[in-house]
C-alpha cells in the first residue's frame, strides 16, 4: 500500500529519531544508543525513513573521552534535520547541542514501542505546542 504524498494534501509532517537499542522501541539514552530510527509522521500515517547505526558512524572517530562534542555532532548531522529525538536522556552538554542544531530532544521515564511514540507525535500534530508550531513552519 502506498502512503499518501503529504505534499499534495498539504499535511504537516515531522521527521523524528528514536534511540534504540533493541530496534523495536526507545530504550537508550543519546550518549550509548546503537541505533537512532528516523520516520516522517503526519496526523494519519508514518514512514519508516531509515536507521542510523551509531558504531560504524563513529567507527574513525577517536574513543569517547577525547572528542566528546565531535562525536555529539556527528550524531546530530546524522540525524539529518529531525525536528523530535525521542531517549532516555541526554547529557546537558549533548542537549544544548542539540537545540542549537533544532533537533528538540524528548526524555521518556521509561522505554515505549515504537508505535507508541509515533502516536504520542500524532496526537502532538493535531494541536502542537508553539515551540512545534515554529519549528515544522506552522506558526
Amino acid at each position: 500500500m502506498a502512503l499518501p504524498d503529504p505534499s499534495a494534501t498539504g499535511e504537516t509532517m515531522v521527521k523524528i529519531a528514536l534511540a534504540s537499542d533493541d530496534g523495536a522501541s526507545v530504550d537508550a539514552v543519546f550518549d550509548d544508543a546503537r541505533f537512532f530510527f528516523l520516520f516522517e509522521v503526519g496526523l494519519d500515517h508514518f514512514q519508516p525513513l531509515g536507521r542510523v547505526d551509531v558504531q560504524a558512524l563513529l567507527a574513525d572517530r577517536p574513543p569517547r573521552d577525547e572528542e566528546d562534542e565531535g562525536r555529539v555532532h556527528a550524531k546530530l548531522k546524522a540525524l539529518d534535520g529531525a525536528a523530535l529525538m525521542f531517549l532516555l536522556a541526554i547529557a546537558d552538554a549533548a542537549n544544548s547541542l542539540a537545540l542549537r542544531a533544532r533537533c528538540y530532544p524528548v526524555m521518556l521515564e521509561d522505554p515505549e514501542p515504537f508505535p507508541v511514540v509515533v502516536a504520542r507525535v500524532q496526537a502532538m500534530l493535531g494541536n502542537p505546542p508553539p515551540w512545534l508550531r515554529k519549528r515544522i513552519g506552522t506558526g
